[in-house]
């Protein structure tokens, strides 16, 4: 039998390998507000450890399936970023904060896209609303999270750059998240 504190431990490894920031999904509460959002991370930490519990000693095939269907959501959602990215750099920033500000809001949609897709891979309501990028507050468990998450990364992927610190916004996370993307698909191309 694994423990609690296992399957969260197998749940954190996953999360800081996946390319997702921490996404504010939609929540209601008792009182109808609409307004109010958990994190995308910890709604995947939770399918993760739900998933581990109850596929333990599952058939190698179905594993081997979800893994392949994973992996092309991760491999479209990097094509797809990379891209908007790419056109972005190839067009010098098109030399407005505007076209910086479009380019990275695409990429945030097509984040959300893949994030989407990927808890399809898991148990539970295909209905996941996804707040708009301005809505997440600096001071939210989202941008915290989606802090830690950057910093993680880089340390695990050996970035030996300065730490995110935690007054950037959301926005500029994502910039950070875009541009650590394009760099994993540049260094993968030319090996």
């Amino acid at each position: 039998m694994i423990s609690k504190i296992e399957i969260s431990a197998f749940s954190s490894m996953i999360i800081v390998t996946l390319p997702f920031p921490a996404l504010p999904v939609v929540c209601t509460s008792e009182d109808g507000d609409t307004r109010k959002h958990a994190s995308g991370h910890d709604i995947l930490s939770s399918a993760i450890m739900s998933s581990a519990l109850k596929c333990e000693g599952s058939a190698p095939l179905s594993d081997k399936m979800m893994q392949e269907r994973k992996q092309g959501i991760l491999l479209e959602l990097n094509q797809t970023v990379s891209g908007l990215w790419k056109c972005y750099l190839e067009n010098e920033g098109g030399c407005t904060e505007k076209f910086e500000e479009d380019t990275i809001a695409q990429c945030y949609l097509a984040y959300c896209a893949g994030f989407r897709q990927y808890m399809r891979c898991y148990p539970g309501s295909p209905d996941l609303r996804i707040m708009d990028l301005e809505d997440v507050d600096i001071n939210s468990a989202v941008h915290l999270q989606s802090v830690a998450h950057l910093n993680a990364r880089a340390k695990m992927f050996g970035d030996t750059g300065e730490s995110v610190g935690p007054r950037v916004g959301y926005a500029g996370l994502l910039k950070e998240y875009v541009q650590s993307l394009y760099a994993e698909s540049q260094y993968c191309s030319t090996e």
